[in-house]
Formats: structure tokens, sequence, C-alpha cells
């Protein structure tokens, strides 16, 4: 065959010959990950007997497969890949006991760039490293790795069946309204243990009517549990009228429902109701029943649905659906659409409206702001302002917690401490609190040495012994303050590598202050034709016409715009994964790219810890563990955690993972697509320093306003009618934002 298969590819290869034997698709997407990757690495001349030593095994435990050399067969034959240069099914074995010179893998210097299948990104080779093996100790080695690969792919499996899942919201509507009556909430004493862990250690849980709660704490700390504790109801004493509706991080709806369905499914009652009035009114016309009506029983069940349908608003409800909706930004057309062809961003608006329509007694919002634009942001701001009902949110965003929050909820060493005010005053207050705990600490102190100091100088004097026995009891009775725990300062380093690593970009100037261009689009066009991008799913879409933009070495660029107006797609044309359709892009041939791709958790092997993830994305650059862990260290991921499976790290911990596998090779320009979901609020601090420091230039996607604030010197607005990419010359981001919201573009 003149082209390699692709992972898609290969993925249904894999699902065809396997059938029903095999049921789970992370099995599947791994096998056929290995299996690309294989290919890529051979660069299609994989044999039969390499095909079936790499996935024999999992053939035979998670599938329900006797003969996996049929299975074998079958797919080695629709892989149909080049075979000439090979004299029989076991040649590729030999190959591997052949000698590699050190230096070999720099000879070309077009080979340095290899597929990674765990990442889907490319890799860079480097370092020297000696693959001359004995076959039998390589076959060892695979059989081995094979082994562990699988003791936690089980793992895996099991912890997902152990997580505990959110709830579906469900639009509760109360017999009688008039006795439904909401109270405060104050459950003490609440004790969490989980997988042997304290989530929280007699803690107490107080919510206030109608405030609105900023829940924060670092990441892993357990925020997301505690609101599916709470959606769950697995915290004791939540009165059971209360009703609780949770906007989960990972959304999961049917594929098969539109948007307006999607919404209205919630409404439980409602949809039983019109179900029974259907069968009903059919029943009725079945029987022509026309005559004594009024003594059928099946009119008083009707007349009783009626009422009922009426008393909760229910021929209303398609219109107040759509209302919200529109109000998250869908037009009547895409509220017709199918949720399965929603990108991530309107993805979380359904989810927002399912919430928002269910009307709950306490809303829980886990980042809502994931992946949404300016508008739709300003637009939640609004309505939980003006709602009158309790919310819990955990929100990476400053700015969105300063504009909805009454009070904010600090997790801190398994407790739950209430601060009056938005995040700023709370930063105040804190602030004020470990300025003034340090002082009572240090006069507690100075106080004790000077009682200490008087006992040993008079505990000898007999005349001052009683004077002495006073003091020795004033110190026992002296309370003893703890100090308030800090969180650690969390510092990311995007500078660390050895500056010898590669100065071919450098070299070009001994003056660091001079400009160095890196990337140069010109006249930039792009076009999806006839067939679906991986990303986007647009087809004959035009994206972007005729943009020039000159990124160099300390450029500081932020891409703006509305969910699905193209701004992965901009980026993706900058890195050189899709051509331009029109015009052309320039790029130093030597120049490095680190990138951070908005769905990077989907890309990272969760079976694997962060050491040996950072290992795998480099292979060839020989990174033991502790050279590994101490740069893990860089990025938040130090001690124990660094070892820990990466399935068993919350959302904000694998960007890190991520942060640091971007960083690791120096790159000259780093590009990042939604950086700070997911990460907590001192990490964002964090990375925006470490931005700033970077020596090269940052594109940045992101509707964090203060991240691009703080980094951002250039902003470029991609106009989704116009299809244009433009430069925002009006002033900072702030200017931006409101230009944007008065002109709703």
């Amino acid at each position: 065959m003149s082209e390699l298969p692709k992972v898609e590819t290969i993925t249904q290869y894999i699902t065809d010959v396997c059938g029903t034997r095999i049921e789970d698709n992370l099995v599947i997407n791994y096998i056929a990950n290995i299996v690309y990757s294989e290919i890529q690495s051979t660069k299609g001349k994989l044999s039969w007997q390499n095909l079936e030593d790499m996935i024999s095994l999992y053939l035979f435990n998670y599938g329900d497969i006797e003969n996996t050399k049929e299975i074998i067969d079958k797919l080695f034959e629709m892989l149909d890949l080049n075979q000439d240069d090979l004299d029989n099914k076991d040649d590729d074995i030999f190959k591997l006991v052949e000698p590699i010179k050190i230096d070999s893998t720099h000879c070309d210097s077009n080979q340095h760039l290899l597929y990674d299948p765990l990442l889907g990104v490319e890799k860079i080779r480097s370092g020297n490293f000696n693959t001359n093996i004995p076959i039998t100790e390589s076959i060892k080695l695979q059989k081995a790795a094979a082994k562990q690969k699988e003791k936690q792919l089980r793992l895996l499996k099991q912890w997902e069946k152990q997580k505990l899942e959110i709830p579906v919201p469900v639009c509760h509507h109360p017999i009688n309204r008039d006795r439904q009556k909401v109270t405060d909430i104050n459950i003490p004493n609440i004790t969490i243990f989980i997988a042997g862990r304290s989530l929280l250690n007699d803690a107490s849980l107080k919510l206030s009517l109608k405030h609105k709660y900023g829940l924060i704490g670092r990441n892993g700390i357990g925020k997301s549990t505690l609101l599916t504790y709470i959606v769950r109801r697995e915290i004791p004493n939540i009165p059971i009228d209360v009703s609780i509706t949770c906007v989960e991080q990972e959304l999961h709806f049917k594929e098969n429902e539109n948007v307006i369905e999607c919404v209205l499914s919630i409404d439980v009652e409602r949809s039983s109701l019109l179900k029974e009035e259907k069968e009903l009114l059919t029943s009725l016309n079945q029987k022509n029943l026309k005559d004594n009506q009024d003594n059928n029983p099946e009119n008083d069940r009707l007349t009783w649905i009626y009422n009922r349908l009426t008393e909760i608003d229910a021929y209303k409800a398609e219109n107040k659906a759509s209302v919200i909706l529109v109000g998250l930004g869908f037009t009547q057309e895409m509220q017709k659409q199918p949720i399965s062809k929603l990108s991530g961003g309107w993805r979380m608006r359904v989810a927002l409206a399912r919430a928002i329509y269910a009307n709950p007694d306490i809303l829980l919002l886990d980042e809502p702001t994931n992946h949404l634009d300016i508008l739709a942001v300003t637009w939640l701001e609004k309505f939980l302002k003006d709602w009158d009902k309790t919310c819990i949110i955990v929100s990476h965003s400053r700015d969105f917690l300063n504009q909805v929050c009454t009070d904010i909820i600090h997790f801190s060493d398994n407790n739950l401490k209430y601060y009056k005010g938005n995040y700023d005053t709370f930063e105040r207050t804190r602030s004020n609190e470990l300025k003034l705990r340090m002082k009572q600490i240090e006069q507690q102190v100075t106080e004790k040495e000077r009682i200490q100091r008087f006992i040993d100088r008079f505990r000898c004097n007999a005349s001052r012994a009683n004077q002495v026995q006073s003091r020795i009891k004033l110190l026992e009775k002296l309370p003893m303050l703890d100090e308030i725990q800090s969180d650690p300062n969390v510092v990311f380093n995007f500078n660390s590598m050895d500056s010898s690593y590669d100065n071919n970009i450098s070299s070009k100037s001994d003056n660091k202050c001079d400009i160095i261009s890196l990337i140069e689009c010109i006249d930039v066009g792009f076009v999806y034709k006839n067939k679906k991008d991986e990303v986007s799913n647009f087809v004959n879409k035009p994206i972007v016409e005729n943009f020039n933009m000159n990124i160099h070495n300390n450029s500081r660029i932020a891409i703006c715009g509305g969910n699905g107006s193209g701004k992965t797609t901009i980026l993706r044309l900058i890195m050189g994964l899709l051509t331009p359709t029109t015009g052309i892009i320039k790029r130093d041939p030597k120049v490095r790219i680190g990138y951070f791709a908005q769905h990077h958790i989907e890309s990272l092997d969760l079976t694997l810890n962060s050491v040996q993830q950072l290992q795998t994305k480099y292979p060839h650059s020989n990174i033991s563990d502790e050279d590994a862990r101490n740069f893990l260290a860089q990025f938040g991921i130090s001690g124990m955690l660094a070892l820990e499976p990466l399935y068993i790290l919350s959302g904000g911990q694998k960007s890190r993972v991520a942060i640091a596998i971007m960083a690791y090779l120096n790159p000259h320009i780093l590009i990042l697509d939604e950086p700070t979901n997911h990460l907590d609020l001192d990490a964002i601090q964090a990375l925006i320093l470490a931005l700033n420091s970077f020596n090269g230039g940052v594109i940045i996607v992101s509707h964090d306003s203060h991240l691009i604030s703080c980094v951002a010197d250039s902003i470029w607005h991609i106009d989704h009618y116009k299809k244009t990419l433009t430069e925002f010359k009006g002033g900072d981001f702030n200017l931006y934002k409101k230009r944007i919201i008065k002109s709703n573009i």
C-alpha cells in the first residue's frame, strides 16, 4: 500500500475483526495505538510475528477470544502493509540484534521527528542510546512491560468502575408549592475518608439561602469530589426536600438527542405525563366513547393530568428551555443539532442550560467557564448574580469569582473555612490573617523567653520561690498558637533546561534584546475540504482568509474569539499540523515548538505514572527516574505524586504533567490552547510568572481575562462571520472585552 494506515483506520480494523468479543473501547483504542506506533517506527514493515507479540496478550485477556491467530491473520491482511522487503514473517525480529551507531539518529535532519501515539503529537529524538540488546533479553523486557501494562490497564478499569457518578439533573416540581420552604443548611462534624485518605476531618458545611459560594483549594485537594458527595447526598443530614443539581466537568449526553431535547429530557414528570396523556387519548379514540364520558375513569385521570401539566407550566417548557439556550448563544437552528456534533464549549453550555432549567435549590458548578467564550461567561455572570437560589462554584477564573461570589469557602488541611466577600476580599483577609497570626506567635515566643529567663535566673533563690512557681504555672497555661497552614508555593519554570542543549536559534544574535522572526504567516487562508477535520468536524467550511502574522522570539500573542470560530485551527496552521489552502507560512527550520492541547488529558496514557509518561514521550533521551522526578517537581508534581498512576491524579495535576512534557525540550515558542482549564488559582499565577520570564515566544488561546491581561501584549481577534484574523489596536484586554460585549461579535 502507498500510504500507511491511520490510527482511526486501525481502530476500525480491530473493531471489525473482533466484533463483539472485545466490548471495551478503551482496550481497542490502546491496541490500535500500539500497532500504529510500531507501523510508524518500522515505516510500514511490520511482520506478522511482531504483530502477534504485541497484541495477542491483550486479545486473550480482554476479549472472548480463544483463537488469537485467526484474529491476527485477518488484521494483518487488512493492514495490507508493504512486505516486499521481508523474506518471511520473522525477519524483523532478527533485525533487533543489528547494532545502531550512537550518532546515527542525527545524520538525517528529516528523521528527527516521530509520531507519539499516546500524546498524538510529534516527538523529538535526542540523546545517545544503544539498541544493541540480545534478542532473548529484548523479548523478556517486552513481555515484562506487557504484563505491567496489562496490570495497570486492569487497575484503570477498576478505578473507572469505582468512580462516583454525578446524577443526571432532574427538574423537580413540588406537589404543593406553598409548603415548600428551603432553609439554611448547617451540618457540623463531617468526616470523609476516600481510599484511606482523609478528605474532610470534623468539618462543617454551612450554606445560607441565596448566597453564591466560591469553593477554592489546591489541585487534588478534593473539590470536585466534595461536590460529588454533596449532589449524591453522601454527606448525612442534607434535607431531603432540598433539590441539588451539579454541572460536572466531564459531560455525558445521549448522542441521539438534539440540544432542545437534551434540556427538556430532565423534566421527567412532564415527559411522563405527556406520554400518559397520549396513551389515554389513544385508548379513548379506540373505544370511541363519546357518551357518558363524565363517568369514565380514564376521563377523570386525563383531567387530573391536564391540571397537573398546567400547574408545572409544561406547555411553556419548550419556550423556557429555548430562551435559556438563546441566552447561552444557541440559535434556533443549533438547538436542533445532535449533541454529538457540538464542541466542548457548546456542550458545556448545554449542561448549564439543563442545570438552569432544573431550577434546583442548590446549584453546584464545577469549572463552568471552561471552554466558554467572553459573551457566554458574561451572560452566566449576570444570571448567577440575579438568581435567587444558592450556588457553590469551583472555578479557576479570578474575574468570574469576583463578579459572582458573595462568600468564599477555602478547602485546605482537610477542613472548610468560610470568608465573606469575593475572591479579592478573601486574598486580603487571608493575607492579614497570616500576618496577624505570625505576629501573635512572635509575641508569644518573646513572652515565653522572658518568663523562662526569669525562672532560670531565680530558680535557686529561696526568696523568689513563690514567684518562680507562679511563672512556671503561667508558662504551662500559655496557649499553644498553631501556625495557619498556608498552601505551598507553586513555581513553574520554562527555562530550566541546559542552554547548551540547542543554541541554533539564539546563536543568530549575540544581543538577547534582538528580535528574531521564527514563524511568518503571509496571506494565509484555510478551508476544510471534502472531509471532516479531527478537531473541529467542519466540512467544506472556510475558517479564515488572508491573515498575516509575524511570530518572533519575544512575542506575547493572545488569539481570541467565540467558540467554534477556528482558534485551534489557527494554532494547527502555525505549527504545521494543517496546510494552508492559500498563502504560505515560513518557519525557521530549527525552531522547536511546545504545544499544550486543549484536550491534552485525552492524549495521556492514564496507566502510566508521571515519570513514565515523560520517559515515554522522549524514549531516546535516556531520562532517569531521578531526573524525571526533579523536572516534574518544577511543575508541582513532586514526592510520591509523581509515582501515582495518572488516572488517580486530578484534572489540574494532569494539566501540570502535560505542561512539564511540553516544556522538557526547552522550546523556542510555547503554544497554549486553553492552558488554565483545570488549574487552580495558585497554579495559574505560577504559569503567568513563568510565561513572563520565558525566553521565547508565547501564543495563547484562552478566555481567562486574568491570564491574558498579565501575559499578552498583542491581542488578535478572529471574526467568525467575516473569517478574518486581525490584531486589536484599541488597547488592553479589558477594552477588547468591553468592545466584544458591546458589539456582540
